[in-house]
């Protein structure tokens, strides 16, 4: 490093006040530095570490995912992830899995395709989604019909309620009050209760807030999917902006657990909803994916975890028109038969309720139990500091679960009264979730779930077209950079990311910006600039 300025060091020894130090302090200019290459703070995604494993999924499912890859020549993974989400959709309501541990456990599974546009995630999800469309509109088919039904009921048991309510009147006189309040419960009781409306006949809603996935399942079908083609407008929707964020979350990870979903609002009191249950797919591209997933509120609150998450390879470059093969429409009509008969059997419900499930418990053979777990102490063993899982291991810690829900989707698929889940599924399973898990490991490794790398990209744009200088302090950052850095952990948190990356160039004995010596100060790398030209 290198002053301009000619100093004789002789006059410092002389001098008591220290105005010559300022001095050249005050007079010193940029030091010289050497610039190397820059890295790109999120490298591009390298080669899937595994291929989507089709034949886990049985013969049924992993026959429609090479038909839907067959013909819309879209990656194994997208079509892999819509099958099996819709698979979870379809089988939730019947059954929940009892793990070696005792805890029973649901079978909805939260899905995420990471794919850019142009890798046709939504025509292999209409693929997917075809049966479950069809009985949506059958079930608002016979909505239409029961609502005029109700209405009519509805208005009969109205009008006799006040005819019962109003003979407290006779002749002008009332009756005593005993004998009227005898009368009218006596009345009331033999009119019966009140008519109840048909139930919403939505089963997939693509972006909801907290307030309507309550309201979906309080007067709707107890079993829904959220099935998003578009992740980017669901992350940056009405359901996940700052008011709302936490508690979509909060929602979202309490219908994954199965547990009560609650909501206490001062209009209308506490309202609790039992026996739900919600299948989650979200198609989305990188760059909302990174948005989302780094998200302090989704990981505090543990919805990453939940997530099987694929980021395949584009295929982009390589589909050349080809005829699809001739059993590529049979397997797929097989398919749609199985999902759509599944959709048709009547939901399991509490004898007291319109719409609260009541599924069955899908227990595990004794081999299958055995298998279950040397995987989890497999798992365990990768989960330390030092584990090849140590960067994952929010989503490790569910690893097991994972393993043993998409099991039991497998095999309700294949026999919907399926009651004991078999060591062939349960391996099955395992295959899937490894899969998921070694994604999950690739996805972090690219950076790609890193949230300082989101925090060095908003510094890199503001530097980029807010910062006028070619040199900067640390105060200049927290004080006046990007508001999510504005404190001196955090600031020097991510400097120190940009300077990893050789964006940012430290300058090891400080130097003067806008007038003022800043002992921690670095040197913007003259690529920055450019990239604003």
């Amino acid at each position: 490093m290198e002053l301009t300025n000619s100093i004789d060091f002789n006059d410092l020894k002389s001098s008591n006040d220290g105005s010559i130090l300022k001095e050249i302090i005050d007079n010193a200019i940029e030091p010289k530095v050497d610039f190397e290459e820059p890295e790109s703070l999120t490298r591009g995604p390298a080669p899937a570490a595994k291929e989507f494993p089709i034949e886990a999924l049985g013969d049924i499912l992993g026959k429609a995912v090479n038909a839907i890859v067959d013909k819309i020549q879209c990656p194994v993974s997208i079509a892999g992830n819509a099958v099996l989400a819709v698979a979870s959709l379809a089988t939730q309501a019947h059954a929940d899995i009892e793990l070696p541990t005792g805890q029973i456990k649901p079978l909805s599974l939260f899905l995420a395709t990471i794919a850019a546009s142009g890798e046709r995630k939504s025509a292999a999800d209409n693929e997917a989604l075809s049966p479950i469309l069809r009985r949506e509109n059958e079930l608002m088919e016979a909505h239409n019909i029961e609502l005029e039904k109700y209405k009519i009921d509805h208005l009969t048991y109205n009008e006799s309620k006040k005819r019962i309510l109003n003979e407290g009147k006779v002749r002008g006189q009332k009756k005593d009050i005993k004998t009227f309040k005898q009368d009218s419960e006596a009345n009331l009781k033999a009119l019966g209760p009140e008519p109840s409306p048909p139930l919403n006949p939505m089963i997939i809603c693509p972006e909801p807030t907290f307030e309507g996935l309550f309201l979906l399942l309080s007067i709707g079908q107890p079993s829904v999917g959220i099935f998003s083609d578009e992740g980017g407008q669901f992350v940056g929707g009405h359901a996940m902006n700052q008011d709302n964020k936490l508690k979509t979350v909060a929602g979202l990870s309490s219908a994954w657990d199965g547990t009560s979903i609650k909501r206490v609002r001062r209009g209308d009191g506490i309202n609790i909803l039992k026996g739900k249950r919600v299948a989650f797919h979200l198609m989305i591209q990188p760059e909302a994916a990174k948005i989302f997933f780094n998200d302090r509120t989704i990981i505090d609150q543990g919805l990453l975890s939940r997530f099987l998450i694929s980021a395949p390879d584009t295929n982009a470059g390589g589909r050349y028109w080809k005829d699809p093969k001739k059993e590529s429409d049979q397997d797929l009509l097989s398919y749609h038969r199985t999902i759509y008969n599944i959709l048709k059997k009547p939901f399991p419900i509490h004898s007291n309720s319109l719409n609260s499930l009541n599924p069955k418990t899908l227990k595990m053979s004794k081999p299958a139990r055995d298998r279950w777990i040397v995987f989890n102490d497999q798992i365990e063993a990768e989960r330390g500091p030092k584990g090849r899982y140590a960067s994952i291991v929010g989503m490790a810690n569910k690893l097991p679960e994972h393993a043993s829900r998409i099991a039991a989707v497998l095999s309700l698929s294949e026999d919907i009264n399926a009651e004991i889940l078999s060591e062939e599924y349960l391996d099955r399973g395992i295959k899937l979730a490894t899969y998921y898990a070694e994604e999950a490991l690739r996805i972090s490794e690219l950076e790609l779930l890193n949230p300082d790398i989101i925090l060095a990209e908003k510094l890199f744009e503001w530097l980029k077209k807010s910062w006028p200088l070619e040199i900067i302090g640390l105060p200049e950052i927290y004080q006046g950079g990007p508001n999510k850095i504005r404190s001196k952990d955090v600031a020097e948190r991510i400097v120190a990311v940009l300077t990893n990356h050789k964006w940012l160039i430290p300058l090891t004995d400080g130097c003067k910006v806008n007038g003022v010596f800043r002992k921690k100060a670095w040197k913007l790398h003259p690529f920055i600039k450019k990239f604003n030209n």
